[in-house]
This record gives C-alpha cells, structure tokens and sequence, in this order.
C-alpha cells in the first residue's frame, strides 16, 4: 500500500490567510465600494426595518471577512424577523435572526454601495 501526503514547508504563520469566506453564491460586484455603517443609518432602520431588507453588508472580521444581504423582514406570532443570506453557505441556507442580532451585525459591517 502506498500512501502519499503533502507536507507544507512554510511556516504557519508565513501562510496566506483567505481574506474572504469562499462565496457559494454571488451578493456583491467585483468592484465593490463599500461605507461604513453609522449610528444614523442604525436609528433609520430600526424606525423603518423594511429599509435594511435587499441591502448587502461585509463584516469586518480580522481573518475572514463574511459577505451577507437581508433578504426579508416579516413579523412572526414570537415577533419581528429577518432572513439573512451569506455568501459562503448560499441562497438555500437562510438564516431566519432577532431584530438585534441584525443590527448587531450591521453595526459591526461595511455597506455595500450597489
């Protein structure tokens, strides 16, 4: 029997750290501008929720940076909701969060300009 592997001769932290999740499906262009999200646009979206639904978010995490877009806002019988898609597990894994994991989230996050 033979076995082969492949030993890496770089050093751990000599190797190169993905700066994006890998993306399952497509949520932002290629040229993206993003800005940063302020306390103004948190107070504007937590009055009018349906404004935050179709907008698309980077988070601005240090190893791996995530890609998300708010796909539907709806109140269910336990309270408000909203459907939250990230690029790395796509369009068929929807993320059903409370109103303040999200603006936890966007606080946290780099708007997308589309």
């Amino acid at each position: 029997m033979l076995i082969l592997f492949h030993r890496n001769s770089r050093d751990l932290n000599q190797q190169n750290i993905p700066i994006f999740a890998p993306a399952i499906c497509k949520l932002k262009p290629d040229n993206t501008t993003t800005s940063f999200v302020t306390s103004e646009d948190i107070a504007r979206w937590q009055s009018d929720p349906d404004g935050l639904v179709g907008k698309v978010f980077i988070t601005n995490e240090r190893i791996m940076r995530r890609t998300f877009s708010i796909q539907d806002y709806y109140i269910k019988r336990t309270g408000p909701c909203f459907d939250v898609v990230f690029e790395d597990t796509g369009f068929d894994d929807v993320q059903v969060l409370e109103p303040q994991s999200v603006w936890t989230m966007v606080k946290d996050a780099e708007l997308i300009n589309m």
